[in-house]
Formats: C-alpha cells, structure tokens, sequence
C-alpha cells in the first residue's frame, strides 16, 4: 500500500498468512546467545595450599570433601603431633618456672623461646596464648584453615599419617577467576 515514507503498512492477508508478530516499540538492548571455546583458570594469587611443617597423625576430619567452603580459622582436621607436643611441654615448663619467679617474663625469656617455636611449627597465635595462659597441654590441636575458599584438591584422610610438607588441602578463593 502508499505510504508516507514514515510508515510502513502490510496487508492483514500477508501478516496472517506470514506469521507475523508485533508489539509496540521500545528502547532496550539485544541480546544473542554467542557460543565460543574458552578456558576458565583460577586464580592462581587466590589460591593456597595447607602443610604442616611437623609430622603427625590425623584424628578428625571437620572438612571432609572437595567443593566445600571454608571460612578463615575454621577448623579443617584434629592432628596429633609429638613435635606439637615437646613445645608445649617447653612452654608450658617456662610458664611455671617464670610464674615462680626464677625467670623474668621479658624478650628472650624461656616463654617467650617456646612460643617462637610453636609459631614455628604453625600453632596459631591464639591457640598458643591460651595454652600458655591456661597451662593446660591439650593432646591434641585443630588445625584451622589460613583462608577462606572452596577445597579443590583434598589429600587427607581420617586416621592418615602426615609427613611435615605433605599438601593436605588446596583452597582457592573462586570469586575471581
């Protein structure tokens, strides 16, 4: 049909039997599906590997499957250890011998020596102040995780024994890829 140059007019006939659908018209942005080939990688400054730096025996297991998410400081496995254990003999030794006076509690005290060498073996800091302000040795200690992510790679099994440098989890922070 005529038209003025705006407009653009169909007859009824041709839409019906085209299938044509409208609608009033409107702003917004096209989307099209776009398939490609690509390779999705982690992070790799995102990502951290959990060892202990003594050996030990594995007693429980609190994160116990690939794909679960952890939070910084909670705790990953229960781990006996007897070099954990001779420094918190040595601490807790200090910790009486300078509670009766025989030894002051300032920089190089015998505390002070036997907590440097918890932080050595990877205690935590907190663990370690409350083990020396207690007094009590627990047999045990909870080994937490360093940071927050989700657990790619477990090498760790309930009643394992681990070797100091022995890669028992993997965590990768995934909200950067």
């Amino acid at each position: 049909e005529q038209s003025d140059g705006k407009t653009i007019k169909v007859s009824l006939d041709r839409v019906q039997r085209s299938g044509v659908r409208t609608e009033p018209a409107q702003a917004r942005v096209l989307v099209r599906a776009l398939r490609a080939v690509g390779t999705v990688a982690i992070d790799e400054r995102r990502e951290t590997i959990v060892a202990m730096r003594s050996d030990g025996y594995v007693e429980d297991l609190f994160v116990n499957t690939t794909g679960q998410h952890v939070q910084a400081g909670e705790p990953l496995f229960r781990v006996y250890s007897l070099d954990i254990q001779q420094a918190l003999i040595d601490l807790i030794g200090a910790r009486g011998f300078a509670q009766r006076g025989s030894a002051e509690l300032g920089s190089g005290s015998p505390v002070d020596g036997a907590m440097q060498r918890l932080r050595n073996l990877g205690v935590p800091e907190k663990r370690i102040r409350e083990i020396r302000d207690s007094g009590v040795n627990p047999r045990t200690i909870d080994w937490l995780a360093p940071a927050a992510g989700t657990v790619t790679a477990k090498r760790i099994i309930n009643g394992q024994r681990v070797k100091a440098g022995d890669e028992l989890y993997r965590i990768v922070d995934l909200t950067n890829l």
